[in-house]
């Protein structure tokens, strides 16, 4: 099934309509749908489509010349260098324009460190004034992005380049359609927007026996994802694994993540770099405060800050096949919680798609989330969403609670607005469970205050 990518699927084509020679980087995650992405491109297009093998170039081009041989309809045809299988590019290309995707192309290189530089000759000799669209794709996010610096050979000739994300929260419900609609968010909350992992949860079944059977037995692929991706990145991952789980237990400041696991601040920074180079962590800054020294890092991936959360802590139990009873005692108590913190990055997934579609009170330039300290009350206070430009403010709580939220709740979020004040302020207020008729009445009189229900969250198609 293939849902959303409607930006990424117009910008391909943009690409491939200039009729001159491209070279094109998509690169990004595993099983974040790259090849269903590129499968999709090329549909009623002009293509051959190469995937790479962890293996020799020469069987790899083998591989490649048993792919060609079916495209022309002309049996044995082998390749002994990769210049040849060029030279017979370049003279499809002189009847109709042609697409070449290389998938996994960093295999390509792994026995063979010559390759690039290969590579670039090719481009550089034979294709460059060709009606050529060459896509190279691969998982290994430091390898393609290796590829994209000053160091490499392919320097400067690289046209294009995508690094593909995970689905934000409206495709990722597309995913999951036979979930209750709430669930389908409830999934998304605990698997993020890796499509691959998402179809795991699409089935009729209670949220509680989906959790249960997939991410709390240890024999399941979900389960082991977290540390299978780190040793197929990282060649000792015990560091980072550490500090996912301090992260994911609630350690965001960076002494404090180091001192939880034991490691000395200036050695830790780049162990927090390197997972925040392969997309597993980020970090954040307050909106409108320009002090690193409030920067917070967080798990970037669902899935990894749910399993380091709820399951490697109970390993040896889980282990032993008990899921369902850590579930019920330790897991399911503790959820809520949870969801209200990524209930905080929908609301705010929400918010960028109506500011990029125009339909906030103002466009806004900074979008994010603020903390800092209360001078009034001398205490630490957070802002969930807040929206800045230069004149305009968007301030926003999120409450993913089981009663309606009322006029308290406003209150306090324009008393906390005071502290980022704009000459024009609009105050958003996100409900799992709707809102109190007072606080309807109210927000019907004033012209800066909405109100965002969980059926208006859902229905959002961007």
């Amino acid at each position: 099934m293939f849902v959303g990518r409607k930006r990424e699927l117009a910008l391909l084509d943009k690409f491939y309509k200039r009729n001159n020679f491209e070279l094109f980087l998509l690169y990004g995650r595993r099983r974040v749908g790259k090849t269903e992405l590129l499968t999709q491109f090329i549909k009623n297009k002009n293509a051959l489509f190469f995937v790479a093998e962890e293996t020799t170039s020469l069987l790899n081009l083998k591989k490649l010349s048993s792919i060609y041989s079916e495209y022309i309809d002309v049996p044995s045809v082998l390749f002994q260098t990769w210049e040849e299988f060029f030279i017979s590019i370049v003279k499809l290309a002189q009847k109709e324009r042609i697409i070449l995707i290389i998938d996994e192309f960093p295999y390509l290189s792994e026995h063979d460190s010559s390759f690039l530089s290969k590579f670039q000759y090719i481009v550089d000799h034979m294709l460059r004034d060709e009606n050529i669209m060459i896509v190279l794709c691969g998982s290994s996010i430091s390898f393609m992005e290796r590829t994209l610096s000053e160091k490499s050979p392919i320097f400067g000739r690289v046209t294009g380049q995508l690094f593909l994300k995970p689905f934000k929260y409206y495709d990722a419900m597309k995913m999951v359609p036979n979930l209750e609609a709430s669930d389908r968010l409830r999934a998304y909350f605990i698997l993020g927007g890796i499509p691959e992992y998402l179809r795991y949860f699409n089935q009729s079944k209670s949220l509680n026996a989906l959790i249960i059977t997939y991410l709390l037995d240890s024999s399941e692929s979900l389960f082991n994802t977290p540390n299978n991706l780190l040793k197929q990145e990282l060649r000792n991952p015990s560091v980072y694994n550490a500090i996912l789980e301090s992260t994911s237990s609630g350690s965001t400041k960076p002494n404090e993540i180091m001192t939880k696991i034991g490691v000395a601040p200036a050695v830790g920074q780049k162990y927090l770099q390197t997972l925040m180079d392969l997309h597993l962590l980020e970090k954040l800054s307050p909106v409108a405060n320009q002090n690193r020294r409030k920067s917070i890092y967080r798990v970037s991936d669902h899935l990894f800050e749910f399993i380091y959360r709820f399951a490697y802590k109970y390993r040896s139990q889980i282990e032993a096949g008990n899921g369902g009873l850590i579930y019920n005692k330790y897991v399911e108590p503790r959820l809520q919680t949870y969801f209200g913190t990524k209930f905080e990055v929908v609301c705010l997934e929400y918010i960028e798609v109506l500011n990029s579609k125009g339909l906030l009170p103002d466009f806004y330039l900074e979008i994010g989330k603020w903390w800092g300290g209360n001078k009034v009350s001398k205490t630490e206070t957070e802002i969930d969403i807040l929206c800045v430009n230069d004149e305009s403010g968007l301030y926003g709580e999120c409450k993913f609670r089981n009663e309606a939220l009322g006029m308290a709740v406003l209150d306090d979020l324009q008393n906390k607005s005071l502290l980022i004040p704009k000459k024009h302020m609009h105050y958003f207020l996100f409900s799992k469970s709707g809102f109190t008729d007072d606080l309807i009445a109210y927000s019907k009189t004033a012209n800066n205050i909405s109100l965002v229900d969980l059926d208006m969250l859902l229905a959002l198609d961007a």
